[in-house]
């Protein structure tokens, strides 16, 4: 799979995908969990729900020993993977804090699981079988949405653990896991106490709001590769904006988006294109981006373009829907039709290219942030701009933002111009948007230009 193909296959081979955001009760905590027997579901009531890396997520710790578990799945002599977006707020406990585990039985490959372990002063991920382990070396941070995955191969016995998308840490282990199917614990294992003391995310006296919030908790009976998990951990949102499916996010995230006073058109750049008519009223918004929202977290965003003038507001980034709070103009049109790309750093800093082509000619624009080469802007897959050179940071919104295209809504005349002519509306259309919550490299964005 390359950076282009993002196919969803959401639930196909899942043994467990947990939590759903469609409950109607928030008292009321729900898995979709397969198996040939029976619908296994998690029901508990002691943590809650609270605004998640998308839409919900569970946060354990607002009281003590709170966890979850499910009827039992089985994982015996098969690859699998096990993934999810964690907040912690705290490492409270002498040695581990339980992500998720499956153990019947305290002994070699019959006990899985998946925690967060202290060493010294530093926390790390660990993939245990129980004493044939595998430790990640990465120091684990607090108070940030990250991604964890877990992925066994049983062929060769691999262990392997991703942090954000990258491998952290792999070992081959001694054997498979060998245990028979048995309850999914999520927030505890109760086997693994009499070795590492309490498990859970808790508080203490001191820390009253301490734990961890889990979101998109999935459990899938192969092995994801190192591409696929990479795309779920940094492809934040994904819209073709082809006939049928133009309201649709086809990344991992099925984000939630809104439009108003658009068309689409068959001949855009892939199939068919979003067309914005410039008035006010025209735009198309995505929400919950949480990625975004993250002071210092890379970001890259590409979309194709084909404007009718060179004015106004490609993409607007704000922390309200009506595109007011923190609000930044993050690609548009300077006075003189140069493409600029901007971000948020106490004042706007820009990278400001060249004129693009109006219609009917399609440019490719790519805008990129990191803390390693600052902010570049990228045409038709040439490098036109870039900061590098200067000492900046991405000063963020810390919530969830959303994203407006061709329009800035009510920020208009009220969040920063930076060298935007206008925070007018955009006249053109736009097609295959992609934001990731990464540092997209020559190589990715030559792939997205070229296929």
């Amino acid at each position: 799979m390359n950076i282009r193909q993002w196919i969803p296959n959401l639930y196909e081979k899942h043994l467990c995908f947990f939590p759903q955001d469609d409950v109607a009760d928030d008292d009321e905590f729900t898995s979709i969990c397969f198996s040939s027997e029976s619908t296994p579901t998690i029901s508990a009531k002691s943590p809650t729900f609270v605004t998640g890396y998308v839409n919900q997520a569970v946060s354990f710790g607002a009281n003590v020993n709170q966890s979850l578990s499910s009827s039992p799945i089985s994982l015996t002599t098969t690859s699998f993977t096990i993934d999810a977006w964690i907040y912690p707020t705290r490492f409270s406990n002498t040695k581990d804090h339980s992500i998720v585990g499956i153990c019947p039985k305290d002994s070699i490959h019959e006990c899985l699981y998946l925690t967060v372990r202290r060493n010294s002063f530093y926390c790390n991920l660990y993939f245990g079988f129980f004493a044939d382990d595998c430790q990640g070396n990465e120091i684990i941070q607090i108070n940030e949405w990250i991604h964890v995955a877990f992925v066994f191969e049983t062929n060769s016995l691999t262990q392997s653990i991703y942090l954000n998308g990258k491998l952290d840490a792999n070992r081959t282990a001694t054997g498979s896991f060998q245990a028979t199917s048995d309850n999914v614990t999520i927030g505890n294992v109760p086997l693994i106490n009499p070795y590492s003391g309490s498990n859970y995310f808790q508080h203490t006296r001191l820390f009253m709001f301490t734990g961890i919030m889990i979101d998109k908790l999935a459990i899938t009976s192969r092995e994801k590769s190192a591409c696929e998990i990479l795309e779920e951990a940094t492809l934040v949102a994904s819209f073709s904006f082809n006939s049928g499916v133009e309201l649709i996010d086809s990344g991992p995230n099925s984000l939630s988006v809104v439009r108003q006073s658009v068309s689409f058109v068959s001949n855009g750049h892939s199939f068919q294109a979003i067309s914005f008519n410039g008035s006010t009223y025209s735009y198309f918004q995505i929400s919950d981006l949480t990625s975004l929202g993250i002071s210092n977290r890379p970001f890259s965003i590409s979309l194709w373009i084909r404007p009718q003038n060179l004015s106004g507001t490609l993409v607007h980034v704000s922390s309200n829907s009506s595109g007011l709070g923190w609000c930044v103009p993050f690609l548009g049109f300077t006075t003189n039709g140069s493409i600029v790309a901007q971000i948020s750093n106490s004042a706007i800093r820009s990278a400001v290219g060249p004129l693009i082509p109006l219609a009917p000619i399609w440019s490719h624009i790519v805008e990129i942030w990191s803390p390693t080469n600052r902010l570049r802007l990228y045409v038709n897959n040439v490098l036109v701009a870039s900061t590098t050179a200067m000492t900046i940071s991405y000063t963020a919104s810390s919530v969830p933002n959303y994203a407006t295209l061709a329009n800035s809504v009510s920020g208009a005349g009220v969040c920063g111009l930076g060298l935007l002519g206008s925070m007018g509306p955009y006249n053109g259309d736009i097609d295959e948007l992609r934001i990731y919550s990464r540092e997209l490299t020559a190589a990715d964005i030559c792939t997205l230009y070229t296929t």
